[in-house]
């Protein structure tokens, strides 16, 4: 069985939204943003799911947080500190 994270933002109507995996890569080495969320602070939500033939089976954990997104709608240093830990806590 695999392991994954998966990343998550809430939408105006509390629902989640999954980032993709580039997208959330870009993020964490300040290669991106989302100009969507420019200059607001967003609800994340990072789950570590248990994998079989690439379906998610069992919630391993998940974590709750808030990212502040700039201007130019990136993430500061410490969002590359978090997925860090989030890789470190699946084993990757």
């Amino acid at each position: 069985m695999a392991i994954s994270v998966r990343l998550y933002v809430f939408d105006q109507n509390n629902a989640l939204k999954r980032i993709p995996q580039r997208i959330r890569d870009a993020l964490a080495f300040g290669e991106d943003g989302v100009p969507e969320y420019a200059g607001t602070r967003q609800r994340i939500a990072e789950v570590v799911v248990e994998n079989e033939a690439g379906k998610p089976v069992r919630i391993l954990d998940a974590r709750g947080s808030f990212w502040n997104f700039d201007a130019e709608g990136k993430v500061g240093r410490d969002l590359g500190r978090l997925a860090a830990e989030a890789m470190e806590l699946a084993g990757c």
